[in-house]
């Protein structure tokens, strides 16, 4: 009941609410309230983690009908939802992602490598971990793709989010813990935070 009601409260999403779908705009709502955001991806790097020379590629290329004018906005949020993590109290952030997401060369070299540096300095922080997949670990626990799960502060429940060709699925708990398993055994297949940071040095280098 909580939850609902706080969700008609206004915040700075408001600007985009028109422009992007319903769902996201609930997406960006958790995001801003979780605590801990554990995230897994295979095909592209986690928008949170995103250079705005990448975020721009990306969206480009899945908005390509879209105006420019538009996509410029579309990056503009994305940007603006990178503020969480620089704030007094940002929330812990625990990434996995596929080493295929590393060798994808989105919007050019250059824009690779660059975007390589920024993950390595995200990585960083400490309220930030970053593991990778690699190739070596073979099948794993997620064929069917990126998830995200967002653990927010009592007494709000804990919500799996994943999107589909048929649009966003939310998933609370206690459903949620399927989400969580499958990150578990992700976990257990992919680098240490070190070991993944010389893994991501090491192809940025091989792009130059």
């Amino acid at each position: 009941m909580k939850l609902s009601q706080e969700v008609w409260q206004k915040g700075w999403w408001d600007g985009y609410a028109t422009e992007v779908a319903g769902a996201f705009v609930d997406y960006v709502w958790l995001e801003s309230r979780a605590a801990w955001i554990r995230a897994f991806d295979n095909t592209l790097l986690l928008g949170l983690f995103q250079t705005q020379e990448y975020a721009r590629a990306v969206i480009t290329a899945a908005e390509f009908g879209a105006e420019r004018q538009q996509i410029e906005r579309w990056v503009e949020l994305r940007m603006t939802r990178q503020e969480i993590l620089r704030g007094d109290d940002p929330p812990r952030l625990s990434a996995i992602i596929d080493e295929a997401v590393l060798h994808r060369e989105v919007g050019g070299r250059e824009c690779q490598m660059g975007q390589l540096r920024h993950l390595i300095e995200c990585a960083a922080r400490p309220n930030i971990e970053i593991r990778v997949l690699p190739f070596s670990a073979g099948a794993h626990a997620s064929p069917t793709g990126a998830f995200r799960i967002l653990a927010m502060r009592n007494p709000y429940p804990e919500v799996a989010y994943a999107e589909t060709p048929k649009g966003a699925i939310y998933v609370e708990s206690p459903d949620a813990e399927s989400f969580v398993l499958t990150y578990d055994n992700l976990r257990k297949l992919a680098l240490g935070p070190e070991d993944s940071a010389e893994l991501i040095s090491a192809i940025a280098k091989e792009m130059r």
